[in-house]
């Protein structure tokens, strides 16, 4: 434990259920699952995945734009946040 960090305070935190987890890890894996979601139901809508650029889809088309880039990194073995079990 740090000078700041004592074990009584660890102690008191896990007493409350403080998630010691990295929370930008996970505020990552959230919104890349809210992405997907989002690509599912504009699949479901307009049956299919060509999503244009404008101001109400901006958001999913960069998303989506990123997941073909991170791919093609993926197939070169370059190192990116693009897992398995996301692509499949």
């Amino acid at each position: 434990p740090s000078k700041n960090l004592t074990e009584d305070r660890i102690e008191l935190l896990n007493k409350v259920g403080f998630d010691w987890d990295n929370v930008q890890l996970k505020r990552s894996q959230h919104q890349w699952n809210e992405r997907y979601q989002e690509l599912v139901c504009y699949i479901e809508k307009c049956g299919n995945i060509r999503i244009p650029r404008n101001p109400q889809n901006a958001t999913l088309a960069d998303w989506t734009h990123k997941q073909r880039q991170d791919y093609k990194q993926l197939q070169k073995g370059e190192k990116n946040k693009l897992t398995e079990d996301r692509i499949e």
